[in-house]
Parts: structure tokens; sequence; C-alpha cells
């Protein structure tokens, strides 16, 4: 689900003002569908990056599914609370995603639902 932007402002506000912390997966951002665009929180209300975690990965947008690479964007204290090493990649997998990651993005096709 994609929410609104007053939603959102009002979820960051939430998170403001009572100190909570907001993981937003972001793994489907650009499989979107009915003209919908995906907005990250911090286009809303920048003001509430000490309380924004992003998680995302390369599996679903650049088709590498059973690659389980993935990423975590915040702020230093929010990456360490929230840090749960599960292993490491292999060098092909971590190649892969970097040339998914840094390449872009012309060849996706453009949904409707």
């Amino acid at each position: 689900m994609i929410y609104g932007r007053k939603t959102m402002e009002d979820l960051c506000d939430l998170a403001m003002e009572k100190d909570l912390h907001i993981i937003n997966d972001e793994i489907y951002e650009r499989i979107t569908f009915d003209g919908c665009d995906y907005r990250n929180p911090l286009c809303y209300a920048p003001e509430a990056k000490e309380h924004i975690l992003n998680i995302n990965g390369v599996s679903k947008t650049y088709s590498m599914t059973g690659w389980r690479i993935g990423y975590a964007l915040g702020s230093r204290e929010l990456i360490k609370k929230n840090h749960r090493p599960s292993g490491a990649p292999d060098l092909r997998g971590l190649f892969c995603g970097t040339v998914g990651c840094s390449g872009s993005n012309s060849g996706f096709k453009k949904r409707s639902g």
C-alpha cells in the first residue's frame, strides 16, 4: 500500500512527538500500479530523518530473487539499534547487486493494474 502525503506527514509527526521509529520497507518502491507513485516519507517530512529507517534490497527490483541482499539507510543510532547480521553473501551476489543498483532504470516497463 502506498500512503498519501497527509498520512505520511501525520505518521512522521507522531514518530517525532512520541520518539518512535518508523521502519519503512521500500522493497517494492519501483513496482507500482494504477498510476501510483511511491515517495519516501522524508520527501514529506525531512525533519523526521532521525526517526526513519529505510530498508530495501535488490531481489525484487532487479529480479534477483533468492540472492537475499538487503540494506538499511538511516541515522547511525537507528542502524546500531537494528543491526542484525545474518551472514555474508558470496561475491557474485554482491557484484550483481552493485551492478543492479548503479545502473539506469531505463529497462523497467511501466506497469498498469
